[in-house]
Order: C-alpha cells, then structure tokens, then sequence
C-alpha cells in the first residue's frame, strides 16, 4: 500500500509539472502569436501611413492649396498649423496636423505628423521638409544664378521660369499692388521713394504714360514681345530725401533691370534672360531674393539679402514657388 500511495504521489507531481509546462508553453505561444500580430499590424500602419503622408505631400492639390493659403498670410509662421483629415481603408480614427517654422538658414519649413488605428494599435509618423522649390530655395545670400550649377540644375531652373511665365495668374494679386503685366511698350521707368506714392513710367518712342502707385507696392510681369527686349530702370525720386524703396515682383522674360544709386527693392526679381546692372556710385539693395537663368552675375554695387519674410509673403504670385518636399520621415 505504501509502494502504491508512493507511486501516485510521483505520478500526481509529474502530470502536475507537465501540466503547468503545457499552460506556461500555451501562454508562450498565444502571447507570441499576439505580439507578432501586433507586430505586423504595426508594421502595416506604418508602411501605410508613410504612403499616405508621400501621396499628401506630392500629389494632393488640396492640401498645396491649404498650404499656400497658410504660408503666404501675413503673421508669424511659426503659430501657424494647418489640420489633415484623411481616410485609408486599412485604418481607422485617421487624422494630423501640419505645423511651420524657419530651420537655421531662414528657410521655411514644415513639421507633418499623421496617425490611425489598425486592429486596435495606434501608430503615428512624422516627416519634415522644406515648402519652397529646392531649386530656388538653395541660394547664394538670396541670390540664384547659374554660375556654378550643373546643367541638370541650370536645366531645372530654365524649366521653373518657363512656367512662371506661362502659369501666372494676374488674378492672385491683391488690389493694394499695383499690377503692370504685358504692357506693349519695352521701356519701365520707377521712381522709388521713401514712403507714400511711388510714380512708374512706361515709355514706347515718344510718347510715355504715367501711373501712380500708394506705398510702392508693385507686381510687374512681362513676356517678351518678340521684337525688342524690355529695359525696367528704377531710381530714387528726386523729392525723396533717403533711399528711394519699392516693394513687389518684377519679372523680365527678356531684359535687363538697371538699379540707380542708393534704391532698395523689397521682394524677388526674376531675369529669364537678362541681366541686373547698376548705376550710380552709392550701393543698391535687394532684399529677398534674385533668380538669373543666365551666367551674368549682378553687378558690383548691388547688395543682395535674403529675406525669408518677403520670400514667403511675395510667393503668392510666383507659380512653381511653393512646392514642399519631404527631407525625413520617422
């Protein structure tokens, strides 16, 4: 009898032992089998939120058009933040925001974060980059020309003025700027002053007409005629007692800009073919930024500056100016 209650006591502890090894290896292999569900849904909320935020960035005219809105309003970028609603049919509760800022060199960029649900696992990624076209938004002090680049790059830039020309739209421009867009004469005089009314010329042979212009705000846009190229000279009122400023986008398909004395422009000049030259003996100024399509360099005299807030706000009538790109995503 005591062999017998001896050997069930061994067999009571060995079912018991595999018993527990058997509910241990079972837990294993459903927390295993959870945690590489989680795994891939995971995964899978990843891969599809990354697709998601490269389709937002490059191929949604809704989100650009939000974008431009936010980014060419006057204010402080860094408070401004646009709301992403999308939808996937892998996740559920999908949703991000955008936030604006300045990196280092002064150049706009943006913060995006998105998030969803896959089979109750919550994921977000973020990507960063930079809202103006890389072609123009690398420069030199504000300035970008071709000396230097690579003919891929000079290529890029000739593409980019090209289509400034072809998609500008006139319409875009606020009524407290004075539009001068595909006149007929080839001659542009500006009277820059330091403040109220500023006077531009337009000049064909003998005869000129005059406009008036409040608080020197100007957009001027020419295409080539085909016949003559386009000269715009801008100099200091002889009624202004300091530097003579004019604030706008002056674009020149085919034609020189002459800068007379101490002038200052405020915003971004565009020579598709042409050439920016300087007269007089004081220094000129161009805040903001200047693109030449062509090797010519700006003459000695004038001084340009980037200026990141002038960029952004004179943006609104630049076609091809905002085009954000992604720089990481993580």
């Amino acid at each position: 009898m005591k062999r017998n209650g001896f050997a069930t006591m061994i067999v009571l502890i060995i079912g018991f032992a595999c018993m527990t090894t058997a509910i241990f290896a079972l837990e294993t292999i459903v927390v295993q089998s959870s945690l590489v569900g989680n795994r891939h849904d995971n995964i899978q909320a990843e891969l599809t939120l990354e697709k998601e935020i490269m389709d937002l960035i490059y191929n949604s005219e809704d989100l650009l058009d939000q974008i431009k809105e936010a980014v060419c309003e006057p204010g402080n970028p860094n408070l401004m933040k646009i709301n992403i609603p999308f939808e996937t049919e892998e996740m559920d509760g999908e949703g991000g925001e955008i936030i604006f800022g300045y990196c280092d060199e002064e150049r706009l960029i943006y913060n995006m974060s998105i998030s969803g649900n896959r089979n109750g696992v919550l994921d977000h990624i973020t990507a960063t980059g930079h809202i103006f076209n890389p072609i123009i938004d690398h420069c030199n002090d504000g300035l970008v020309c071709m000396e230097g680049k690579s003919l891929e790059e000079w290529d890029a830039v000739s593409v980019l003025v090209e289509d400034m020309k072809l998609s500008f739209n006139s319409d875009l421009v606020p009524s407290d700027f004075f539009l001068a867009s595909n006149f007929l004469e080839n001659h542009v005089i500006i009277k820059a002053k330091s403040s109220g009314y500023r006077n531009i010329e337009l000049v064909r042979e003998n005869s000129s007409t005059r406009y008036k212009f409040w608080n020197g705000r100007i957009v001027l846009f020419k295409r080539f005629d085909g016949f003559n190229r386009d000269l715009v000279r801008i100099e200091k009122d002889s009624s202004s007692l300091i530097s003579g400023s004019v604030t706008g986008v002056i674009y020149l398909e085919n034609g020189d800009i002459i800068m007379s004395d101490d002038v200052i422009f405020n915003g971004v000049i565009i020579l598709g073919n042409g050439r920016l030259l300087k007269e007089g003996c004081a220094d000129s100024y161009v805040n903001g930024k200047v693109i030449m399509n062509s090797h010519h360099m700006p003459d000695d005299g004038i001084v340009i500056k980037y200026h990141a807030e002038l960029v952004r706000l004179m943006s609104r009538f630049l076609p091809g100016f905002i085009s954000p790109t992604i720089d990481s995503i993580r």
